[in-house]
């Protein structure tokens, strides 16, 4: 059984992309919550739920792109001839994954990863993603720092965490200002208007160094949605070369010109020391 083949012919490389644009594209949000056959807006309850449903709407833009990130780069990497796909994805899960994402993320090649007869990493990447080594396998500069780019991203994993272990916090973003010695005027150097914000503990063992990390990461739905739908075609271009039989004659579409996902969103992290904690909650 080429369980390779298998993969590739159950995943939808579109899945990610179906959930962006409902979220992003929904309207009368009001419509899908009815309490008591009341609309939810005629309740406190629906005043509550409505409040800053944009902003809820953003950060789950951004929470899928990180899904479809995890979703490229696993495949990508578990690629020939380091596959199958599901036996990659299950044998380098935690430190070796997230060190081969920070490399792709400088551009270098993993070193877990390597192929045989290739040290150029533009070159590495296109044996990845082609499946095979060659010269005329190659990609795209646009694609190349796309898929680094979302590496990168990757790589913060604290945005990641906040969203899957439940500790985003509200809608105070924080700003970063500077003081003008002269004047003594504040001037803003970063400020996030719109985003997703964390609060990470930190405490070392027997509580001797205690801090608090306040985190923020803006959002921008547009941008993401269309990260999203660029990681959407190239999973969908991969899936037509590692179905294709060798006799086949395939034609493979790839993004150009991309817009989308190019640069790392805006970010802080502002960390705060503590007193040891004595009594630590267990």
């Amino acid at each position: 059984m080429n369980i390779d083949k298998l993969f590739w012919s159950q995943i939808d490389p579109l899945y990610h992309l179906k959930q962006s644009s409902c979220i992003r594209y929904v309207k009368d949000i009001t419509q899908h919550f009815q309490l008591d056959e009341m609309s939810s807006k005629d309740t406190s309850f629906g005043a509550e739920l409505l409040d800053g449903m944009d902003e809820m709407k953003a950060s789950a833009l951004m929470f899928i792109r990180f899904h479809a990130i995890e979703t490229l780069l696993t495949v990508l990497l578990g690629s020939f001839p380091h596959g199958p796909v599901p036996r990659y994805a299950k044998k380098s899960f935690g430190r070796e994954f997230n060190e081969a994402v920070e490399a792709v993320a400088r551009r270098e090649i993993p070193s877990t990863l390597e192929v045989s007869g290739v040290t150029d990493f533009d070159k590495w990447l296109a044996a990845k993603f082609w499946g095979r080594p060659g010269t005329e396998n190659i990609l795209d500069d646009d694609v190349i720092k796309f898929i680094t780019v979302q590496a990168a991203l990757f790589t913060k994993k604290s945005v990641y965490n906040a969203f899957k272990h439940g500790c985003r916090v509200g809608r105070s973003w924080p700003k970063l200002s500077v003081q003008d010695e002269k004047s003594g005027e504040w001037i803003p150097v970063l400020e996030i208007g719109s985003g997703v914000g964390w609060l990470h503990w930190d405490e070392e063992k027997n509580a001797k160094s205690v801090s608090v990390t306040f985190g923020a990461m803006a959002c921008d739905p547009a941008d993401d949605h269309g990260a999203v739908a660029i990681m959407a075609l190239l999973v969908r271009a991969m899936k037509v070369i590692r179905l294709a039989k060798p006799e086949d004659k395939i034609n493979v579409h790839l993004p150009v010109a991309i817009k989308a996902g190019m640069h790392l969103p805006a970010n802080m992290n502002v960390r705060v020391g503590l007193s040891p904690v004595h009594n630590p909650i267990r």
